[in-house]
């Protein structure tokens, strides 16, 4: 949305790849970059007044701006914005997919009469809202905690993409190898025997399948 680090152009000779030979032939490298249209990652660009593309660093704004807020949806630069954008879509799929799961899961009798006082009898009362009130928190945490996790952890392995020689299968699969962990140590009191068999189960099982949805 913002801008590109680099312009990356379309190389017609394989010859051209090759630094050797373009520094020879006095040619320039393969990707050129391109100038940033905005201060930090705080401001969005608002490049008025510019001449060519060439812009003069005057009309940069916050973010906070209400005129501004429909470039949130498209934003990938400003990390906190990306990072609360992750979250939410973690949070809805884990309300969808924890709420399936809650109203199948086997459960224990005492805690679902107190939920259920809870949540009254009344009809038109705003039954459903209360229910989902009490559940729907803690699958919402659930997914946003993950989603959230997964991507600081690839943002941390590959924020220095440039000498980065890992394939990025590598770096979702060592994402996913500690969020089954942290997963398992959570659901096994912490036994590092779970924290094991979360990190094969995540590593061979559901990192592979993931990375196939993903592609």
């Amino acid at each position: 949305m913002v801008y590109t680090d680099t312009v990356r152009y379309t190389i017609p000779d394989p010859a051209y790849s090759d630094e050797v030979w373009r520094a020879k032939h006095g040619y320039r490298e393969e990707h050129q970059h391109n100038a940033p249209y905005r201060r930090n990652r705080d401001f969005k660009p608002v490049p008025y007044g510019t001449f060519g593309g060439m812009p003069n660093y005057r009309h940069s704004e916050a973010f906070c701006q209400m005129k501004n807020a429909k470039d949130l949806v498209t934003e990938e630069h400003h990390f906190p914005t990306r990072w609360f954008k992750q979250f939410m879509r973690g949070a809805t799929t884990g309300v969808v997919l924890g709420s399936m799961w809650f109203f199948v899961k086997p459960s224990n009798g005492f805690a679902m009469q107190k939920l259920m006082q809870s949540v009254g009898e009344r009809p038109w009362s705003g039954r459903v809202w209360r229910l989902f009130k009490h559940t729907a928190p803690t699958h919402a945490l659930y997914g946003g905690s993950l989603f959230l996790g997964y991507s600081l952890i690839l943002e941390f392995l590959r924020h220095h993409d440039e000498t980065n020689m890992r394939p990025k299968f590598i770096d979702h699969e060592i994402a996913m190898a500690v969020i089954g962990a942290v997963a398992a140590a959570g659901m096994g009191s912490g036994s590092p025997w779970a924290m094991f068999s979360g990190v094969i189960f995540s590593t061979l099982t559901v990192g592979p399948a993931f990375w196939w949805l993903k592609m």
